[in-house]
């Protein structure tokens, strides 16, 4: 039985991977206008942060998009650019200086510089992460039973200089 306030949620989660000119998903799909505008946002912002994610960003990941005709709505396409303009900004920053941290030093806002890895070599945290209490937590659990390969690489969050 459906809920009828989300009848239209339901209809921008089914065409978010809907092409702006009618190819992708769903086969029978809308196409250009037709296709609800969420669903157009969401595709322009998790093809966006998939190119981010892989390192392609801000202008370039622009230019890449747009390369992509049929794909979006070009108009939306630059107007998430402007409204997001530091949409995945890169957390590890080069003019910040990489300190290395013991588990029990580290705290909420840092950033790692590479993967947190266990003893066993299991990915534990990537690098690039910007931890949170629950990240901590998470380490700290395994840092108890002796399975977190330290020191740890971070940065300080932008405009903290605390070592």
């Amino acid at each position: 039985m459906g809920i009828p306030r989300l009848k239209d949620v339901a209809e921008i989660v089914l065409n978010q991977n809907q092409n702006y000119d009618g190819e992708g998903f769903p086969a029978e799909g809308v196409s250009e206008e037709m296709i609800p505008l969420g669903a157009r946002m969401l595709k322009i912002i998790a093809d966006r942060a998939a190119l981010e994610l892989d390192g392609v960003v801000k202008k370039k990941a622009l230019d890449v998009m747009k390369l992509r005709v049929g794909v979006y709505d070009v108009p939306l396409l630059e107007q998430c650019f402007v409204c997001f303009p530091q949409f995945l900004a890169n957390a590890v920053s080069a003019e910040r200086q990489v300190i290395t941290l013991a588990v029990n030093q580290l705290r909420a806002g840092q950033v790692t510089v590479s993967d947190i890895q266990s003893r066993t070599g299991v990915t534990l945290l990537g690098g690039g992460s910007r931890l949170t209490e629950m990240m901590l937590q998470r380490l700290r659990n395994y840092s108890s039973l002796g399975d977190v390969q330290e020191p740890i690489l971070i940065q300080n969050p932008e405009g903290d200089e605390k070592k």
